[in-house]
Formats: C-alpha cells, sequence, structure tokens
C-alpha cells in the first residue's frame, strides 16, 4: 500500500494508489492539436490516411492537465505526435 498524505482523500489519484499500490502516469498525446489515443504503428510521416485513431477527446489539452494537477497525478508528460501541437502543448503545461 501506497503512504502518502493527501487533503482530499476523495481523489481518482489517492483511491488508485491506495487500492493498486502503484502510480498512474498521465499522459496526454496531441495530434492535430488535438487530445487523441492513436493505433500505434499507424502513425507515419508519409500517409496520413494509413491513421487510425482510438479516440478523440472532445475537451482541450489544457483540460486534461488542469484535471491531473487538480487529482495530485505527477511524473507525467505531453507527447506531440507530428507538426500542428505547439500551441495546445504549451496550454497543457500553463495549466499543470
Amino acid at each position: 500500500m501506497v503512504k502518502r498524505a493527501c487533503k482530499n482523500k476523495n481523489t481518482f489519484s489517492h483511491t488508485f494508489q491506495k487500492r493498486r499500490g502503484m502510480r498512474f502516469r498521465p499522459c496526454i498525446d496531441l495530434h492535430q492539436g488535438k487530445v487523441k489515443q492513436i493505433v500505434g504503428g499507424s502513425l507515419s510521416d508519409d500517409n496520413e490516411a494509413d491513421l487510425k485513431t482510438n479516440f478523440e477527446a472532445d475537451k482541450p489539452a489544457r483540460w486534461y492537465a488542469d484535471r491531473y494537477r487538480r487529482d495530485r497525478l505527477t511524473g507525467g508528460h505531453v507527447i506531440q505526435l507530428g507538426a500542428g501541437n505547439a500551441q495546445a502543448a504549451r496550454d497543457a503545461l500553463k495549466a499543470w
């Protein structure tokens, strides 16, 4: 069991860590400025048509970064998959 001081014991982070004894590492994957989950191996510089997406968020990257901050999830990262992600990445980092 992870012993960690946490002001709000109802956060996802606290509950998950207590039950599982592990840490969730937040990740924000950006593609064309949007938060997406892309099927591994389908992203290519050569053929954008081959891209397969499992999930595309309706919320911006900064929303997820703010949520991770409020839930005290640390150790995360922002990944820019291709061009057109710089502003969304900066917004997410500012929100954290």
